[in-house]
């Protein structure tokens, strides 16, 4: 598990991972196993509290390496605020672009976890104004986003805060609402 250890030693263990032989070996497991679901046991103990529940004891060694028990709200957290504080702070509006995607560098600078090398920002935005994702059913996220100002409807942002005061704008320049469409 410590080789997934990412930010402030948070571990992250994709579901899937299957330890090979030589994983096995690495990690000094018994020799009798060649094989391990580690994503599927981590997932397990994270949605079934298997191995530590009514086990404090089991639990504490976990809870000292930054083990993920609540991977949504990690991501959250740890990746989808700090990435969209990012992003209002680099282009001073939260208009995030739905295929926009961050750099390594990006990443880095927006201040994520180092096993996050890449983050579609722009799909994430999307499936939150589109679905909910990350916030429905969790009125403190959403309050999260509501505090930084989070645009959840573009087209109604759009007509309020830009078409509107255009057309407000020609019509008291020019004393009429013939726009042409050059």
């Amino acid at each position: 598990v410590n080789c997934f250890e990412g930010m402030a030693g948070a571990v992250r263990v994709p579901e899937r991972f299957l330890m090979t032989a030589e994983d096995c070996a690495e990690a000094g497991l018994p020799t009798l196993v060649t094989e391990f679901r580690l994503g599927q046991s981590v997932d397990n103990i994270r949605s079934q509290g298997v191995f530590i529940e009514g086990h404090p004891e089991r639990r504490q060694k976990p809870d000292e390496m930054g083990f993920i028990y609540n991977v949504t709200e990690y991501k959250f957290e740890y990746i989808i605020l700090p990435a969209v504080k990012w992003f209002e702070e680099k282009e001073g509006h939260l208009l995030v672009p739905d295929r926009f995607r961050m750099t390594a560098e990006d990443c880095a600078e927006a201040g994520l976890p180092s096993h996050v090398t890449e983050f579609r920002l722009g799909q994430s935005v999307d499936n939150i104004r589109s679905q909910g994702v990350f916030i429905e059913g969790h009125p403190e996220r959403r309050q999260k986003l509501d505090e930084m100002g989070f645009i959840y409807n573009v087209t109604e942002y759009k007509f309020e805060n830009i078409i509107l005061p255009a057309v407000k704008w020609i019509e008291e320049k020019e004393g009429h609402l013939l726009v042409r469409a050059e």
